[in-house]
């Protein structure tokens, strides 16, 4: 477990919140390119040479009733057959010239074998036409029958019950683009015999009206006029052990399709999303629901119970202020915000909006809490009170009266009647917490004014700051430290997010001012810059304003949805923050961020003139190109979590933000949502009723661990030079496989990456050949970030990143990840090996095979294939690495935890494509086997497995 602050939580704790959040854990010296694993997994056996060099061995396949291996030879547009009862000495028998199953054909692209029965991939010639699978009896060898699928099929494999074969049908377009076929997978069914075959196509005509939802959930539809159907790639496919599901790489669409086998229909698509190099990597969630909340008060007319929610804001205070610290817990302080209250509406007809208030005299409370690591149990500990200077107690009610929709006025609380309520000029709208580490005091956001409250450890107030202006009705709502354009905020869309750095306090708008100011907020509505104030804490005043770029709906990372709030914001230290930033959505095609936020270059606005800031200034009202005539520039920000593909999605509300520790290796933040008090938006009847929600939100605390993973994103660096880097990268996996623990179905990817290049479409080109965005690019660090040695080299897709389609990148998605990974049956990411590869495969930064550096801009190792084995009663994966050469090693008996083994490297033996595991039960001499075929060098490696 990483720690910011050895303060904060004791070191015993680490191996317990490893174990508790699944993080990865290395083996002794895992991390090393020659881990202390004795005996090795692999040992190499024996080896085939074809002789004839690329495309000689791509797939392989084992029979164990004949002992023989099948070894698809693209070069000579055979499959070749070799003996292996001597698994140390192989020796090809013959081949199967598949060319001459019928005419118009191209090469075989797979073979797979179950129960005796050969089954060969063919193309067609041109592969745009539908290609062929052709079956051969294993023993004699001879053609039994031939079934026609789907255009290129590129992969075949077997039901583990045999009773289906499964045909991944790539659909590749021709060279000109003009003639995409649809991607399928084909399903023949061969339980009433291979004579009664018969064969059934699930293909993708449902999700061709899905093609908006598809994109926004991350699934790259993308291909010149193309339907979803012809836009899809199926590559790889992988079975449940129970023979009634089937996972489906889309590599080019970086997704999974997921098929009901018995039915022949394709269930879903899995967007597998991407990994941020900046600063950061992989992100991996747990989630852990709150107990039954206690109740907080009975509605005065009808007499409907209310319970404790609205949580608000997070902090996370390892052992600070907690009496019973215990190892094994994480602890940490939330608050409600004013109190349970419905949607606003015109009471009494006057144009305006009140707000119904269900409880008026709400106190707003903090509630420390803990989770246990071991048990997943959340509970909820000490209530703490607010209350005011004087000891009253804080209410949660609006302050001031005014111009409604204008400066320093308040939506007028009513009752759920529609009586009006008093106005409590201290009233807080609590939105963010964060302690102070000198004094242990906290400090809180509050979106009315907005303000910033400073409270004792005891919850008593000892000061609020507020604009300049915003006591000029007679009413004292605090000091005037703040400047006076903040008051022109949106009603309740005053500060979010709180963070402390350094002596400052950074308190974040949540949406942009109404600046000009005008009554119905149409100057906020349309900008997408809000804004961050610093705050000096001795001194007592606002030191610095910085521009914060929301997504609005013309960032990259917005999807098309109206991208306008913070959530809550942490301190990383040195300038740089965490952001939560998020849109009104609440399934898996809303905008839910964490951004990594540099305010380093920044323009502080406090230095320019009032005609721009405001109040009535034009700032709010520029286009970025505006702001960069004026030399304005704004904060920039990386994307860290894309929490809505994470997984994270309680409702539409994630408002608290935590840093529970970070280091070299590791960042692990926890967030948590605001369930409104279990009330729903629905606008009440105003007659003593409230409105739930149906289902009520759970409170739900997500953990979520990053694995920092550097890149070496260039070829002509001298070597191994792993950075962060303002890039994000593409999964887009390859091969896949499948595996159980402990009841439970595991996906394996090996993330290869893969552009479209085409003569009539290429989505390929590189960072130093692209114009990118001031906007999200420091304007003084572009042309150092795309020379050649720094990030220039980086092959990139200009099919993601430019959201208005100008030609400028405003984010950069490289291809693959680099790594492996393992999934959940529903596309969940559990782990990911981040820059394992990379590490494992240099010495003190020399690459251990010199071609490594030159794919360093491409797509790194390319891991390419992967197999999954049990071995001594443990299950082990198996990587090919295209590019690098050899295959990595992974205990992954717990897929949480997988342990590195080993890199089984022969120079001898380049780019291995295929891989087969051969159980000891089948094996030739009753030990495990692995079966590498290697593209380039035309061999095939037999590895011993040593378990």
């Amino acid at each position: 477990m990483p720690l910011s602050n050895n303060k904060l939580l004791p070191l015993a704790l680490s191996a317990a919140v490893t174990a508790a959040l699944g993080s990865y854990s290395a083996h002794g010296g895992a991390l090393d390119p020659a881990p202390s694993v004795n005996p090795p997994v692999l040992t190499l056996l024996g080896s085939y040479d074809s002789g004839k060099g690329e495309g000689a061995a791509e797939i392989v396949a084992y029979d164990a009733e004949t002992q023989r291996a099948f070894v698809v030879n693209a070069a000579d547009a055979t499959v070749d057959v070799l003996s292996l009862r001597n698994p140390a000495r192989p020796r090809k028998l013959t081949s199967l010239e598949v060319g001459a199953v019928a005419s118009n054909l191209g090469a075989a692209n797979s073979v797979a074998v179950k129960n005796g029965l050969v089954a060969v991939a063919i193309e067609a010639n041109p592969k745009q036409n539908p290609g062929l699978v052709a079956f051969y009896r294993a023993s004699n060898l001879r053609l039994l029958k031939t079934v026609e699928v789907g255009a290129l099929p590129d992969m075949v494999t077997f039901t583990p019950d045999g009773l289906t074969l499964l045909v991944a049908n790539e659909g590749e377009p021709s060279d000109d683009y003009l003639n995409d076929p649809e991607g399928s997978i084909t399903l023949i069914d061969l339980s009433r015999g291979l004579r009664r075959a018969r064969a059934r196509t699930a293909d993708f005509h449902a999700f061709n009206d899905q093609v908006t939802k598809l994109r926004k959930t991350g699934v790259r539809i993308y291909g010149p006029n193309a339907s979803v159907a012809q836009d899809l790639e199926p590559e790889y496919i992988t079975v449940s052990d129970d023979s009634q599901t089937a996972w489906v790489t889309l590599q080019e669409n970086n997704a999974l399709a997921v098929v009901d086998i018995p039915s022949a229909t394709i269930r879903d698509i899995l967007p597998l999303g991407v990994k941020s190099y900046a600063n950061s990597g992989p992100a991996t969630l747990k989630k852990f629901n709150f107990p039954a909340l206690p109740e907080i008060g009975i509605t005065e007319i009808c007499h409907e119970i209310l319970h404790l929610g609205g949580f608000s804001g997070l902090a996370f205070l390892g052992c600070f202020d907690v009496a019973d610290c215990q190892p094994t817990k994480l602890n940490f302080i939330t608050h409600t915000d004013r109190g349970p209250n419905a949607a606003p509406l015109d009471v009494n007809g006057d144009g305006a909006d009140e707000r119904p208030f269900a409880l008026p005299e709400f106190q707003p409370q903090w509630r420390h809490f803990t989770l246990d690591l071991i048990t997943g149990a959340i509970e909820l500990k000490k209530r703490t009170l607010l209350t005011q200077i004087n000891g009253a107690p804080l209410t949660g009610l609006p302050n001031l009266a005014g111009s409604p929709g204008l400066a320093n006025s308040d939506e007028p609380p009513v009752t759920l009647l529609g009586a009006p309520l008093r106005l409590d000029p201290l009233g807080a709208d609590l939105e963010g917490i964060v302690r102070d580490p000198t004094d242990g005091t906290y400090w809180m956001a509050d979106e009315y004014r907005p303000s910033i409250y400073h409270f004792d450890a005891n919850g008593q107030m000892l000061q609020r700051f507020v604009p300049a202006g915003a006591n000029n009705g007679g009413k004292t709502t605090g000091a005037s430290a703040l400047p006076a354009e903040l008051g022109q905020r949106r009603a309740n869309r005053g500060f979010e997010g709180i963070a402390y750095a350094g002596g400052r306090i950074y308190a974040f708008l949540q949406s942009p001012l109404d600046n000009p100011d005008t009554a119905n907020d149409a100057n906020s509505k349309a900008s997408r810059w809000t804004r961050v104030i610093e705050f000096d804490v001795a001194t007592q005043r606002t030191v610095a304003q910085y521009l914060y770029p929301l997504e609005f709906t013309v960032g990259p990372w917005s999807k098309g949805n109206l991208t306008d709030k913070i959530g809550d914001a942490v301190a990383l230290g040195g300038g740089r923050f965490l952001v939560l930033e998020r849109d009104s959505g609440s399934d898996a095609t809303s905008s839910k961020y964490i951004f990594r936020l540099d305010l380093n270059g920044a323009t502080n606005l406090e230095t320019l003139d009032n005609d721009i800031v405001g109040p009535g200034g034009s700032l709010e009202t520029m286009s970025a190109a505006e702001l960069a005539a004026a030399g304005i520039v704004t904060a920039r920000k990386t994307l860290v979590v894309d929490l809505a593909a994470l997984g994270y999605l309680p409702n539409d509300k994630p408002e608290g933000l935590a840093l529970v520790g970070q280091d070299d290796k590791e960042i692990v933040l926890a967030v948590l949502n605001d369930n409104d008090f279990g009330l729903s938006d629905k606008a009440i009847r105003l007659d003593g009723f409230l409105n739930f929600q149906n289902p009520p939100a759970p409170v739900q605390l997500g953990l979520i661990t990053i694995k920092r993973q550097m890149i070496d994103a260039s070829d002509e660096d001298g070597g191994y030079d792993p950075n962060d880097w303002p890039v994000v990268g593409m999964y887009q996996p390859d091969g896949i496989a499948s595996f159980t623990s402990y009841g439970a179905t595991y996906l394996v990817t090996a993330n290869e990456g893969d552009a479209r290049d085409y003569s009539g479409y290429s989505e390929e080109t590189r960072v130093g050949d692209v114009t990118l965005d001031p906007l999200y690019f420091a304007p003084d660090n572009i042309d150092v970030l795309q020379r050649d040695d720094q990030l220039g080299r980086l092959k990139i897709t200009t099919a993601d990143g430019d959201p208005d389609g100008d030609g400028v990148l405003s984010a950069l998605h490289s291809f693959g990840g680099r790594s492996f990974s393992i999934w959940s049956s529903n596309g969940q990411l559990v782990f990911d090996s981040g820059a394992d590869f990379e590490r494992n495969t240099q010495n003190n930064g020399i690459w251990v095979n010199p071609e490594s550096e030159n794919r360093s801009d491409d797509k790194g190792p390319e891991p390419e294939g992967v197999v999954v084995g049990n071995a001594g009663g443990r299950s082990y994966a198996f990587i090919g690495l295209e590019r690098t050469g050899g295959v990595m090693v992974y205990d992954v008996t717990d897929p949480a935890k997988p342990v590195f083994q080993q890199w089984a490297y022969n120079s001898e033996h380049v780019s291995p494509e295929g891989l087969a595991f051969v159980p000891a039960s089948k094996s030739p001499d009753g030990r495990p086997l692995l079966l590498v075929s290697h593209e380039v060098s035309g061999t095939v490696a037999i590895y011993r497995v040593n378990r």
